[in-house]
């Protein structure tokens, strides 16, 4: 991408000796109802009893489930994006939360409640379009503070505007839509229908056209780097036509890096692929559920091995029994078999969230030279999980799942039951890796617990 963004009419430019300097910022979209902030009001409610009153405090954090959660990989890695100015280039990081959560003016305020339209559907004023319009606004306020420091006075120009994006879940479809409409917006965007339609504000161009006209201009605008967190769009009602409708494709960042979760299958949550990547591109299909490749679940969460018990009911003097459905959807032999349970007996797992470090220090490890390195001091691979790590590490040359070009398409282990492999993910599974559907309307499963998984090159 090499077109000028002009942000300044051309009477005002600046005729004296050009002072340029480059801006590179990590933009991190985060997953459906995944909130930071909200996270850390949650757990230091005493910092925001100023201005709600104690009642009102409990009543939004026990309604919107954005602050019960543990941070996602999207949020870390926020965190520890680089901050320093390096020679003539400066740096700042942008978070965005997630789809369905309410924005705050400053870090300081109180939260808002979840919007749970916009869980469901990915549309609205917190959904995916409003996401990117929030994105590009703040991208602006961040070029205006780099400008701001006094060393920055008498800027007369942006040589390079380079872009790190990232999302987890519907952020990262998200990013992908923020990423293909940076010069030309395109797709579904309209905001309200009537006689006078308005639209989000969701190409970055125009926005610094409308809105950043106090800004020196902007020369170049790169997307240099895409990481994902296994892109689940579903966005309206319809899923299936959402690469249009948002414009998923991924042809302009110069690396795209999508991690996938491999034992994802509900219904809600189809996967879309990374086919259009010109540049670099790794997609690895990982071990875990969604959140285990995220983020986001919380230490210690406890997993019931049945969701329901068999039933015998007796109707016109005829006897059904109703088999039991266990967890995950699988049979009774598939946990016990898979690793999943270590008896029959078991009624309760507790599972660790440590395993979505591993995720975490994997798509550090594509560009890690823009992040602080005491990300990896405060994200450390606990023992248990260290020969996991290691197989993960060599997931590229060997890898342990693979597309395969069925109709629909498919994900398929590539070990066989008692290889090395197939052993040590059934060792860690019990107490590492999240079963993935546990029915209701968001967690049912797919079709025989087969994952859609979407095109995003047709």
């Amino acid at each position: 991408m090499g077109r000028k963004v002009q942000n300044q009419p051309e009477a005002e430019k600046k005729t004296n000796k050009d002072k340029v300097i480059d801006i590179r910022l990590g933009i991190f979209f985060d997953g459906t109802s995944n909130n930071k902030l909200n996270i850390f009001e949650y757990r230091n409610p005493e910092q925001y009893q100023s201005r709600w009153t104690k009642k009102y405090h409990e009543f939004k954090r026990w309604t919107s489930i954005s602050y019960k959660s543990d941070f996602s990989n999207v949020a870390k890695l926020s965190d520890f994006y680089q901050q320093e100015k390096k020679d003539n280039e400066y740096f700042g990081a942008i978070y965005i939360e997630g789809i369905a959560t309410a924005p705050r003016e400053k870090d300081t305020d109180p939260g808002g409640f979840d919007d749970y339209m916009a869980a469901a559907t990915g549309m609205g004023e917190l959904g995916i379009n409003g996401k990117v319009e929030r994105a590009c606004q703040k991208i602006i306020e961040k070029i205006g503070g780099i400008l701001a420091k006094n060393e920055n006075k008498g800027v007369t120009g942006i040589k390079t505007l380079k872009l790190d994006v990232f999302g987890f879940s519907r952020g990262a479809a998200a990013a992908r839509r923020f990423v293909s409409c940076i010069e030309k917006p395109s797709g579904e965007r309209i905001r309200h229908r009537g006689r006078y339609p308005s639209y989000y504000d969701v190409c970055l161009c125009d926005v610094l056209k409308k809105k950043g006209k106090s800004l020196p201009p902007v020369n170049r605008i790169q997307p240099c780097f895409l990481g994902l967190f296994d892109t689940v769009s579903s966005y309206g009602l319809n899923f299936k036509d959402d690469v249009k409708e948002l414009t998923l494709g991924v042809s302009k960042p110069e690396m795209v890096v999508q991690l996938v979760a491999a034992d994802e299958y509900r219904k809600n949550f189809a996967l879309t692929r990374i086919k259009t990547a010109n540049g670099k591109s790794k997609e690895l299909i990982l071990p875990g559920e969604h959140c285990d490749i995220g983020g986001s679940h919380n230490d210690g969460v406890q997993e019931k091995t049945i969701l329901k018990q068999e039933k015998t009911i007796v109707h016109h003097n005829m006897v059904q029994t109703l088999p039991a459905i266990y967890n995950g959807y699988k049979t009774l032999e598939q946990l016990l078999e898979e690793g999943w349970i270590n008896s029959k007996d078991e009624k309760i797992r507790v599972v660790s969230n440590k395993y979505s470090v591993i995720p975490l220090l994997l798509m550090h490890s594509y560009l890690k030279m823009r992040f602080n390195q005491d990300i990896l001091k405060e994200n450390r691979i606990i023992s248990e999980l260290a020969e996991i790590k290691k197989r993960i590490d060599r997931i590229e040359q060997y890898p342990l799942y693979r597309f395969i070009s069925t109709i629909p398409e498919q994900m398929e282990p590539l070990f066989q039951k008692d290889d090395t492999d197939f052993i040590l993910l059934k060792n860690i599974r019990h107490h590492y890796l999240h079963l993935s559907a546990s029915g209701g309307l968001v967690n049912s499963p797919a079709k025989n617990n087969i994952r859609l998984i979407i095109d995003d090159s047709k």
